[in-house]
């Protein structure tokens, strides 16, 4: 038997089961497995690999003899009706027809709607990164995130994904770490793992995934693509900067009305543009690397 029909067999039999399946029963239902032993267990494991990175969601129910089960939940597995008014498919076809990733991921994906292929060329196109599928498949499942950043292992249970300024950022809560953390997916180092479905620490209510990532140039959540800058803010000026930054990114209150802010900053440019507006009346603290950039960069302006 091919993997295909197998895994094709397997699909249609985990969604339409009611009761949980042991992999000898799967084997004995669907056949082209080896024989009991270790080479049926590695051929399942491989198979259940494959299931998994096509976004299968394939659940694992723990048994009272210690094995395990398994099943597919159908409401997990297909897409719910959309019930697209036909100015909801116009407005879809259109979007997906202007940005694309990649390619043809949103071409493909209005075929599996039912709604048709988008036509025109696209005007923009949104890049994809190593791990992105994986990231969103996690979220999406519950499931924590295995990967390598910057040479560390780290453990991510995915809180979202989402696009900004030209990159593509996940943020959640961060097991190796014990905290929050906000990851560029394009410095991710090779593959991303998924461990077990919903046991994920479950992303909290009202969570603002927008308000975790790099606005103008910072990033009021912890990073490890960041630098932490602090920044003295004169009275008259420090409502408007805590409107801008929220209240959390103060660290002193003065008696004089004056603050002092923290900073995540992702791009010293757009750290640069945000300080500009504040004209004399921000002064940077430290690092001392950031204040001899921005001294360098006004000296160019002052000499243009």
């Amino acid at each position: 038997m091919e993997k295909v029909e197998r895994l094709t067999n397997m699909v249609a039999l985990l969604l339409t089961t009611t009761r949980p399946l042991t992999l000898d029963e799967i084997a004995d239902e669907i056949g082209g497995y080896p024989d009991k032993g270790e080479s049926r267990r590695a051929a399942f494991e491989r198979d259940k690999k494959t299931l998994r990175a096509e976004g299968v969601p394939l659940e694992v129910v723990p048994q009272h003899d210690g094995g395990s089960a398994y099943r597919i939940d159908p409401n997990a597995y297909y897409l719910p009706p959309l019930d697209l008014t036909d100015d909801e498919s116009v407005a879809l076809n259109l979007a997906v027809a202007a940005v694309a990733l990649d390619g043809d991921t949103g071409r493909d994906a209005l075929w599996k709607l039912g709604e048709g292929v988008a036509e025109g060329p696209s005007v923009a196109m949104l890049p994809t990164d190593d791990g992105l599928i994986d990231l969103f498949d996690a979220w999406r499942r519950g499931a924590p995130a295995h990967f390598s950043y910057r040479g560390d292992a780290r453990e991510l249970h995915v809180w979202g994904v989402a696009f900004r300024n030209g990159r593509w950022y996940t943020t959640g809560f961060d097991a190796t770490k014990n905290g929050e953390r906000l990851f560029r997916v394009d410095r991710i180092d090779g593959d991303v793992t998924l461990g077990e479905d919903r046991t994920a620490t479950p992303t909290p209510a009202g969570y603002d995934l927008h308000a975790a990532l790099p606005g103008r140039g910072y990033a009021m959540y912890p990073s490890d693509d960041v630098e932490v800058v602090l920044v003295d803010i004169d009275a008259g000026w420090a409502r408007g900067a805590i409107s801008d930054l929220g209240d959390d990114a103060v660290v002193e209150r003065r008696d004089d009305g004056s603050i002092r802010v923290r900073l995540h900053i992702t791009s010293r440019e757009g750290f640069r543009s945000w300080i500009y507006g504040y004209l004399d009346h921000a002064v940077v603290v430290e690092p001392q690397g950031v204040i001899d950039d921005l001294v360098a960069e006004l000296k160019k302006m002052a000499s243009a």
